[in-house]
């Protein structure tokens, strides 16, 4: 594959919506290993742990990914002024892992932000299937389940 070609693959794998800054570092290593992942999973953990420092303006924190069955560990990276998450990536450490992560894991900050998120309790306001739903307290929406 030609090397214009391969960087616009790179480009477009690495997406748009993601931070800029990501997205370039992502493209940098997809052409600096020639695009093998084989020589990126036999990375020593040093240099897997050098990779993952937080950038200016961040703050990571280790969790655990409930997004399936398997609760892998994950480093989360925040905006220290805001606290909104900005990336989730595989904790090196973990030997579950290793430092990977699934493609749902990933999306973990996408799902937190998502503007069709619910944010209050809604009870159904007409008959089952009609889509209509109103806003409830949230001890409203506790006594009912609590009632059932």
């Amino acid at each position: 594959m030609e090397k214009t070609k391969r960087v616009d693959f790179a480009r477009k794998l690495a997406g748009k919506k993601r931070d800029s800054s990501w997205r370039d570092e992502t493209v940098r290593r997809i052409m600096e290993e020639g695009g093998r992942p084989a020589e990126s999973r036999t990375r020593s953990r040093t240099r897997a742990n050098a990779e993952r420092r937080p950038r200016p303006g961040e703050k990571c924190w280790p969790s655990v990914c409930f997004s399936c069955q398997n609760s892998c560990e994950v480093l989360v990276y925040t905006d220290e002024r805001t606290g909104r998450v900005l990336r989730v990536e595989g904790d090196p450490d973990s030997p579950q892992t290793n430092g990977w992560l699934c493609s749902k894991g990933l999306a973990s900050p996408d799902l937190c932000y998502n503007p069709e998120r619910l944010h209050k309790p809604l009870r159904r306001a007409g008959p089952r299937g009609s889509g209509k739903f109103e806003e409830i307290s949230w001890d409203e929406a506790l006594d009912t389940v609590a009632g059932k």
